[in-house]
């Protein structure tokens, strides 16, 4: 989500699959444990994201930090 281009994020996300894929194909997990994992970790991403956008319009101090503008 904080990309800047998308081909960074489709890169990104090619190599966490063959990643994922590749322990799958060594034995290493279960596809039910790479799926959960996903799925937790997209939680985390979507949580963070919000509380990032939350504090970057709320908090004086991260306005100026991440460049977030906002009329007083």
């Amino acid at each position: 989500m904080y990309f800047r281009t998308r081909r960074a994020a489709a890169g990104m996300t090619l190599w966490a699959m063959l990643h994922a894929g590749s322990r799958v194909y060594l034995g290493v997990h279960y596809p039910s444990d790479i799926f959960v994992g996903a799925m937790i970790g997209i939680g985390y991403a979507i949580l963070f994201y919000r509380l990032m956008n939350f504090t970057t319009r709320t908090i004086p101090l991260f306005q100026s930090i991440s460049g977030v503008r906002i009329a007083s």
